[in-house]
């Protein structure tokens, strides 16, 4: 059997910048055996599998331990190939998922997509925060997938090293840190141990928690992201009433075969 494999750089311009994601086109879908086995192979922080389905696309991701309900950069980067293999028919494509339908929009350069908003409920400041990160929270809050940390500034967020064995143990898809940005609405890192991610590059599904939480303490609509790993990446995300966009920019890196005899 062969099968397509791509490799794009999400929420950059550049190469070697923003989130890589293999991106794997299917005529039906593989087992599932064998599509964690594929994405454990590229040990990429996501793998994308996606079949056309009707007017539109199905699509599921896999981190190299573990299937997940949704990801951000993958799906902008399934969005790229698609338009690369001529699939975008209008300005606009969908695809079913775990996380309901979500929607990809072209515009120009850019993809936006349209991912419903996380809840964001305040907590108690966790016992564990301190031991996993060395920092004092400013405020932690629970989201749909993750756990969101406000720290006090941008430059605690980039240097923040947390203990990845200790914070392997949290119960959570990930932990988000945030904070204010210098130069950016708001700033943030995502690490995900559990999900067999230690750092996610650039995290688009951590920004349906991100944008309402930022959008209401700054008191806008649309807002300039940036996540300060050590690749980075920059998003642009808007808050609607039940739904987030965010938008980004890609490169493509490779095209290859996948070749299983």
């Amino acid at each position: 059997m062969e099968f397509e494999i791509y490799q794009v750089d999400a929420f950059t311009n550049e190469l070697f910048a923003g989130n890589p994601a293999a991106i794997v086109p299917l005529d039906s879908w593989l087992s599932d055996k064998l599509m964690q086995q594929i994405a454990a192979e590229n040990n990429l922080s996501e793998t994308a599998f996606y079949i056309e389905e009707g007017l539109g696309y199905h699509i599921r991701w896999f981190t190299p331990t573990k299937e997940v309900k949704l990801c951000g950069h993958a799906t902008l980067a399934t969005a790229f190939v698609i338009e690369l293999k001529g699939g975008f028919k209008s300005k606009e494509i969908s695809f079913n998922s775990k996380s309901g339908i979500l929607k990809v929009e072209k515009n120009n350069d850019e993809f936006v997509l349209d991912f419903p908003k996380s809840s964001v409920t305040k907590t108690e400041n966790f016992s564990w925060i301190k031991e996993c990160f060395g920092v004092e929270a400013v405020s932690v809050f629970q989201c749909d997938l993750d756990i969101l940390i406000v720290l006090k500034n941008e430059s605690i967020i980039k240097s923040v090293k947390p203990d990845l064995v200790k914070l392997k143990s949290v119960k959570t898809r990930g932990v988000i840190v945030t904070a204010q940005g210098d130069n950016t609405d708001f700033v943030s890192r995502f690490f995900g141990p559990a999900a067999g991610i230690d750092e996610d590059p650039v995290t688009g599904s951590a920004h349906t928690a991100l944008a309402p939480y930022w959008g209401g303490v700054l008191g806008k609509k649309i807002l300039n992201a940036k996540q300060v790993s050590e690749r980075g990446g920059v998003l642009t995300c808007e808050v609607l009433e039940n739904r987030v966009k965010i938008s980004g920019k890609a490169k493509l890196y490779l095209k290859g075969v996948i070749q299983l005899n």
